[in-house]
């Protein structure tokens, strides 16, 4: 089967294809020993890709990559080290959006081509850790085990997202110390968007507090909570938040008190504030596969919505300018 594959592959690239997927999930491969050794003739001679999508491939023995038109890559479940990712990435002129999701061998993910803009980075299996040198790219999204991740530089980074699923409060716990293990300061992050799903965990305040004091902008989603109090304690901290963020969303169920709590702990410390948008939508920027939960609310009394408002209406406020807008 591997031969007819191969005779394929080859056929697809004289007829110069734009757009190559080949996804070997599907035919019971479930380990890196398992994936399939992908012709070096995709590299060499795959000049008019614009498109490629690599699926449970073994990348080995790459003669020479002449990639010219290849604006998005996708690696997952891929075998490769980094001298063969440091040769892809070089002869890939035009790149814009990568993604290597949960590939086997690579210590470390770098490059300085200014034509990548996106980088999306997941990890599920055992490694060992991940260095991501990438100064110029723009998009960062990391998802799974991100504590195996060492940012050390991302300094142009707008917008980023970082994702885990399914963890226990110890796990949690271990996911957010990703942030202590940066030099922040160093790194000089110029972040215009973040979105927060936060457990409220003491111990992460002063990675949060930090967080919040460099952002123009947050999106916050009240999701997983335990006892006790979490803002009110800060408010004596967050003279830093200086300048930012200028507008806030809120969204979810926006009558729990920890939520108000948060509210009340933006208002009262962020001084420059401009715009609050408090929703009970369930999902705020929903993606394709969310699209069809986007407008749904959550299910709120009137009498329990109308209290939020009153106390958050005479709440104190830092800035003369802030609004707070419902929907």
């Amino acid at each position: 089967m591997a031969e007819a594959l191969t005779t394929w592959i080859h056929f697809a690239i004289r007829k110069k294809v734009r757009a190559l997927h080949l996804d070997f999930i599907g035919c019971g491969v479930g380990d890196a020993s398992a994936c399939y050794r992908l012709p070096s003739v995709v590299f060499s001679e795959g000049e008019c890709l614009r498109e490629l999508k690599l699926v449970a491939c073994d990348i080995k023995r790459i003669a020479q990559v002449q990639l010219r038109s290849l604006k998005k890559s996708l690696l997952s479940q891929a075998v490769l080290d980094d001298n063969t990712m440091d040769q892809i990435l070089s002869g890939c002129y035009v790149l814009e959006e990568l993604h290597v999701l949960d590939c086997y061998g690579l210590s470390r993910l770098g490059f300085r081509s200014p034509s990548i803009k996106s980088l999306e980075v997941t990890i599920w299996h055992e490694i060992g850790r991940l260095e991501i040198w990438c100064p110029n790219i723009v998009s960062l999204d990391l998802c799974g085990q991100i504590e195996h991740v060492n940012l050390v530089d991302v300094s142009s980074v707008a917008c980023a997202s970082l994702t885990c699923h399914n963890l226990s409060q110890s796990e949690l716990s271990a996911y957010l110390k990703v942030f202590n293990k940066l030099d922040l300061t160093d790194l000089s992050f110029q972040w215009k968007y973040l979105e927060l799903k936060l457990a409220k965990i003491k111990w992460h305040h002063p990675g949060i507090i930090y967080l919040l004091s460099m952002m123009k902008y947050i999106c916050y989603k009240h999701k997983i909570f335990d006892s006790g109090e979490l803002w009110s304690s800060q408010a004596g901290i967050c003279r830093c938040l200086g300048y930012h963020p200028k507008t806030a969303r809120i969204y979810g169920d926006v009558t729990e008190p920890n939520v108000i709590e948060f509210i009340e702990f933006l208002l009262k410390n962020a001084m420059f504030l401009e715009k609050l948008v408090i929703s009970t939508k369930r999902i705020f920027q929903p993606t394709r596969k969310q699209h069809s939960h986007a407008h749904k609310k959550v299910a709120l009394s009137k009498e329990k919505m109308l209290k939020a408002c009153q106390k958050l209406c005479i709440s104190p406020r830092a800035s003369r300018c802030a609004r707070i807008i419902f929907s």
